[in-house]
C-alpha cells in the first residue's frame, strides 16, 4: 500500500501545482524580456552601422565619458552583460554631450560600468549613436 499512497500523493501534488501555475503570465513575462533584448540588439546593430559609416569615421574624435547611470537588461551575450549606459561625454573642445548607449560589457570590464566611472570612447560629435567604448583603454 505504501507505493500506491506515494503515487496518489505525488499525483495530488502535481494536480495542485498545475492549478496554481500561471502559464500565460510566465509566457507574457518571457515575451516582454525577449522584446527588450531584441530592441537592445537592434539598437546595438544601428550603433555598429553608424560607427562603421565612412563619413562617421572621418569625423571620429577620442573623448572621455563619465557613467551617470547603468540599467541592466538581464541578458548576456557570449558571457558579456548587456546594459544601457547613460554617459556624459566630454568632447575635446570641453563641450559636454549626454548620450544613452546600449552595449555589451565584457566580464573583465564590469567594474568599469558603474556610476561615476570614466570610460575612453570615440564618436562622431554630429552622430552620438556612433559612440564606441574602448574597454581596453583607460580614460
Amino acid at each position: 500500500m505504501g507505493f500506491l499512497d506515494s503515487y496518489f500523493a505525488l499525483t495530488s501534488m502535481a494536480d495542485e501545482m498545475s492549478e496554481k501555475s500561471d502559464v500565460a503570465g510566465s509566457l507574457a513575462s518571457m515575451q516582454s524580456k525577449l522584446d527588450g533584448l531584441n530592441a537592445s540588439m537592434e539598437a546595438q546593430g544601428k550603433q555598429a552601422e553608424a560607427a562603421s559609416d565612412p563619413r562617421t569615421q572621418a569625423n571620429r574624435v577620442d573623448a572621455t565619458a563619465t557613467v551617470t547611470a547603468v540599467r541592466g537588461s538581464g541578458a548576456q551575450v557570449n558571457g558579456a552583460a548587456v546594459v544601457e549606459l547613460d554617459l556624459l561625454v566630454m568632447l575635446p573642445a570641453g563641450i559636454p554631450l549626454p548620450v544613452s548607449h546600449s552595449t555589451m560589457v565584457p566580464p573583465f570590464s564590469l567594474g568599469s560600468a558603474r556610476p561615476g566611472a570614466k570610460l575612453a570612447v570615440s564618436l562622431d560629435p554630429t552622430n552620438p549613436a556612433s559612440l564606441v567604448i574602448d574597454w581596453n583603454r583607460t580614460a
